[in-house]
């Protein structure tokens, strides 16, 4: 047998279309910017106030995160910039919105951290998916100084790649102004922070403005070659290059230039072991090379943060980046100094598996060049510091690639530079990338439940026409019931679910829920008074209410069937004390008397008549039918309705069938020297055709054979036809003509009674045209629903004789004529 594989190919595809369609069901396809982001004014106990809640909804999930706030050495020394107390900078959990009042959103839960909004603390709503689909990039915007920054999103199933997502470059900024006014080299400017507004048409030091970072510094110290925490220094006049940006290692030093003290910035501090307080960072931006010719270059910005949430990623070979950005323009011109690389940013990935292969980035930016014109030094960028990774395992998982390299210095591009070449004293980010890897990720939650304070009591049940009156029971601010109410108290009338969400004096938000039901019971109603025609009852079943019940009779039944006339009262009692009690009047009036027989039994083939009797009233069978007789021929249970102007009679049967379960079987062979042995129940009477009266029998030449059998009630006849066959030979013909002429249409052998049967046919060049395993079944000329070309082919045969107990396999030519 030969194989087509362009039909396989078209099997596969299929298969991997519909797989893709099972997978993508319920999937969320994402892009571009997903999350929403607000400044936080105030943050007080588990109430935040905002700018703005546009966006921000009760139950929504949000990221609280404080950026910066961070306290370093400011003296001016080589300590400048050191951190000395991280207090609240790099605090971050999850929460969930309980109410969203005007500017104040306050949370289901208190906050696990403290935060201090000074330290710009920004809110930032997480989307939740099923399954979720990265179509196209998934960014953020740049930090700004008061939001952005972060992607954060949370997938219950799988997250699959088809794009990157990338926070390169949106994390703390780079410095960017410089104020050195005059080509001077001055007296030297060896200090570690200036005024970035430093003025004066001529002035003998200063320095370019030092990379954004954890700490906030102001204008009057944000110049100069001190770091400013992960913020690395700028370049010192003149032309000395800024130092790289840091985050989990330290930023690399800005390159010097020719000047006495015209040294570069200090690259940015590590923030490694804070890290193990389960605080993250962004990488910090590079400091400003310094500039007087207009051609120096800003610090390249820091890598921003991902959060993910997953049970697994499928990365496809796509990447999750939170790189430094690179300085990639040189200072040109007669010469000034390259900006600093940004310090690359921080990446949870709270996901147990990897299925294909995720590459996971968090490199330090490589610092600016530098390209004068005039015939001496100038000071590059430094690098940028390593980001880190943090994941659940406590390994590296076979499909995670990680890659959290530092960044290296600028160079000197320029030929006539007697420093052509070389860095000049930059240098790169520390590269301690075997330790920018930390494992057993335990993401951060809001925690403390304000439920002690706020207690709508145990859930309960509410009794048919009482009342409930729920208390919030706290003097707050605000009270907000489920129905927008705010009310201290709120009454219960019907049975459901009611929410409270308060916010206290001081800000704190709790939220209470009671679930209050109704018993079955009392909303069960026996009707209203009725008639009943005679001979007719009324049953009602009130198991299912679980329940006690007393009925006027004294029955303390929960199935009571009524079928004399009167009024009837029952009382039902549910959990020991609420109690319903219901009554109805039935009257019976004279009808007449529907009787369609007993239930019975009856033999194979036989039939039975069944007579609702009543001519002239209206009739409706169970079958469907309207007469007042039906003939039953099936099993089963049968019903009619018999209806008149006043009442409505009801009678059913049940009928079954009795089989003796006499069959000789399928017409058959017998070959030549063989036999068919029949062997049945010996309790019954038989005769056979031949006058025979035993239950067995053998059947060993062609013929006519019947049996009739008989038990005490029912009788039962078959009949079997048997040929004699004896040829192991299989005519196949040389020839067939499928012209719709209704003559010689189908190819096929002519064959009885074979096993293991398989006819197929091929055209001259091998290609299978043609296969069935049954034996009835031939070719009508036809190939893909197109006939078939004139010409020769060739059939295979193969088949088991069961007479001669042999396989037998052909192989022969034949034409196809039209």
């Amino acid at each position: 047998m030969k194989f087509f594989p362009s039909f396989y190919k078209l099997l596969s595809i299929c298969a991997v279309i519909n797989l893709n369609l099972q997978f993508c069901f319920a999937q969320t396809n994402i892009s571009g910017i997903v999350n929403t982001y607000v400044e936080a004014t105030s943050v007080t106990c588990n109430t935040i106030t905002v700018a703005s809640t546009a966006g921000f909804f009760p139950n929504d999930r949000v990221l609280i995160i404080q950026m910066q706030g961070a306290i370093i050495d400011t003296t001016q020394t080589a300590n400048f910039g050191n951190i000395t107390n991280m207090a609240n900078c790099g605090n971050y959990e999850f929460a969930n919105i309980a109410i969203v009042n005007g500017n104040n959103i306050s949370l289901k839960r208190s906050l696990k951290k403290q935060y201090d909004a000074a330290g710009k603390v920004q809110i930032i709503k997480v989307p939740h998916y099923t399954s979720a689909n990265v179509t196209g990039l998934v960014t953020s915007p740049p930090w700004n100084g008061a939001t952005g920054g972060v992607v954060v999103f949370e997938v219950d199933n799988t997250l699959s790649l088809a794009s990157n997502i990338d926070v390169s470059g949106a994390g703390f900024r780079g410095g960017s102004a410089t104020n050195n006014p005059d080509n001077n080299c001055g007296t030297g400017s060896n200090l570690y922070a200036y005024d970035v507004n430093q003025g004066g048409a001529i002035w003998n030091e200063g320095g370019a403005e030092k990379g954004e970072g954890i700490a906030i510094l102001p204008n009057t110290q944000n110049a100069g070659r001190g770091k400013s925490g992960t913020g690395g220094g700028g370049g010192n006049k003149h032309n000395a290059g800024g130092g790289g940006g840091s985050n989990y290692t330290e930023g690399g030093t800005g390159g010097n230039d020719n000047c006495a003290n015209a040294v570069g910035g200090i690259g940015g501090a590590s923030v490694a072991t804070n890290f193990f307080q389960n605080k993250i960072f962004f990488g910090g931006g590079g400091g400003c090379g310094d500039a007087n010719d207009g051609a120096g270059t800003p610090g390249a910005n820091g890598g921003g943060i991902i959060i993910i949430k997953a049970a697994d990623i499928s990365g496809n070979g796509f990447a999750i980046k939170a790189n430094g950005a690179d300085q990639l323009t040189s200072a040109a011109g007669p010469g000034d100094g390259g900006g600093g690389g940004g310090g690359a940013g921080t990446i949870l990935l709270d996901v147990p598996t990897y299925t294909s292969i995720v590459v996971v980035e968090a490199k330090g930016g490589k610092g600016g060049d530098v390209n004068p014109s005039t015939a001496a030094c100038f000071g590059p960028g430094g690098g940028g510091g390593s980001g880190l990774i943090w994941i659940v395992p406590g390994f590296v998982p076979p499909n995670l690639s990680p890659n959290t390299s530092a960044g290296l210095p600028g160079n000197d591009l320029a030929a006539i530079s007697p420093c052509f070449n070389t860095t000049n004293n930059a240098t790169a980010g520390t590269n301690n990338a075997q330790n920018n890897f930390l494992n057993n990720l335990s993401l951060q939650e809001s925690f403390v439940n304000y439920a002690g304070i706020i207690n709508l009591g145990n859930d309960t049940t509410l009794c048919n026409g009482d009342t409930i009156i729920l208390n919030g029971g706290l003097n707050a601010n605000l009270f907000l019931w489920q129905d927008g109410s705010t009310n201290m108290t709120y009454t219960v009338t019907t049975p459901g679910i009611y929410i409270l969400n308060v916010v206290d004096g001081n800000y704190c938000a709790a939220s209470d829920t009671i679930d209050i039901a109704t018993p079955n019971s009392f909303i069960y109603d026996l009707g209203n008074n009725t008639t009943l025609c005679n001979g007719q009852s009324l049953v009602f079943d009130l198991t299912s209410l679980a329940a006690n019940y007393q009925w006027s009779n004294g029955s303390t039944n929960p199935i009571f069937t009524i079928s004399t006339a009167g009024s009837y009262t029952v009382t039902v009692t549910q959990n020991g004390y609420c109690t319903l009690i219901d009554s109805i009047k039935v009257i019976f009036i004279n009808g007449f008397n529907v009787d369609i027989g007993n239930d019975t039994t009856l033999c194979k083939n036989e039939t039975l008549t069944l007579d609702a009797g009543n001519p002239g009233l209206t009739y409706n069978w169970s079958t469907g039918e309207a007469t007042q007789q039906i003939t039953i021929t099936a099993a089963g249970n049968y019903f009619v309705e018999v209806t008149d102007a006043s009442c409505l009679i009801i009678d059913s049967i049940n009928i079954n069938y009795r089989f003796l379960n006499i069959e000789l079987g399928t017409d058959t062979f017998v070959c030549n020297g063989s036999s068919i042995p029949f062997a049945f129940d010996t309790t019954y009477k038989f005769k056979w055709s031949d006058g025979s009266t035993k239950s067995t029998f053998n059947i060993n030449t062609a013929g006519t054979y019947w049996v009739v059998a008989k038990d005490s009630a029912c009788a039962e006849t078959d009949t079997i036809q048997i040929e004699e066959y004896s040829s192991t030979e299989v005519f196949v013909p040389n020839a067939f003509t499928p012209n719709d002429d209704a003559t010689n249409e189908l190819y096929k052998p002519a064959t009885d009674y074979l096993e293991k049967y398989l006819f197929r046919i091929f055209d001259r060049y091998g290609h299978m045209v043609f296969e069935t395993a049954d034996p009835l079944a031939g070719w009508d000329g036809t190939f893909l629903d197109q006939p078939a070309p004139e010409g020769m082919y060739a059939y295979t045969l193969t088949y088991y004789s069961p007479c001669s107990q042999k396989k037998i396999k052909t192989c022969e030519m034949f034409r196809l004529m039209r």
